[in-house]
């Protein structure tokens, strides 16, 4: 099977887990993810979510196929690489930070600002394969830093294509559609590589 039915497979089970439940609740009380809990008004149709709000609110994320037109992901991953590479120095002299989700990641991202300095900033976090001791970058990764890199973040969206994007009208119809009332950016999720 692959990737892309398994995806839809099981997209298609969580979606019907929201067909086949009772809505709206016998106590037309309410938990969203994003409102909180409250209470259901047949009298107001705004207080009752759509489906595709339940969804993201029982499962924590929706796939919306094709959201992101292909010109919008040329231009960020564009964008991206011409930030990396006119950006992102790793070398002995210039400490390379390294993304971690083992055991050691609290002491790494606490043993500088680097992590907590990003929220307006782009910064890069490297593999930790692909980094040496020194902070420099192993050599085959020299000519393609992309490849070292972990993610980067979180002030992406300051820069030109991710701000389109991110304050486009579409993405905000998105996050009004599912319960935010006025959606705003205090940091983008990192790209993660």
């Amino acid at each position: 099977m692959d990737n892309v039915k398994k995806r839809d497979d099981i997209i298609n089970t969580l979606q019907q887990e929201i067909e086949d439940e009772e809505f709206p609740p016998s106590s037309m009380i309410y938990n969203s993810w994003v409102r909180g809990e409250y209470e259901l008004s047949s009298n107001d149709d705004s207080s009752i979510p759509t489906k595709q709000c339940r969804f993201f609110d029982k499962h924590g994320f929706i796939l919306i196929p094709n959201f992101a037109s292909s010109d919008e992901i040329s231009n960020m991953k564009s964008n991206m690489e011409q930030i990396v590479n006119d950006e992102w120095h790793p070398s002995k002299h210039e400490s390379t930070e390294v993304f971690r989700t083992d055991d050691k990641q609290c002491d790494a991202q606490g043993k500088s600002n680097y992590f907590l300095d990003s929220a307006n900033k782009v910064h890069f976090f490297g593999e930790t394969s692909a980094v040496e001791e020194s902070g420099e970058l192993k050599e085959e990764y020299k000519s393609n830093k992309l490849t070292a890199l972990n993610k980067s973040g979180h002030g992406i969206h300051t820069r030109p294509s991710f701000k389109e994007y991110t304050q486009s009208n579409k993405v905000s119809k998105l996050l009004r559609d599912l319960g935010w009332k006025a959606p705003v950016v205090p940091q983008e999720s990192p790209r993660l590589y």
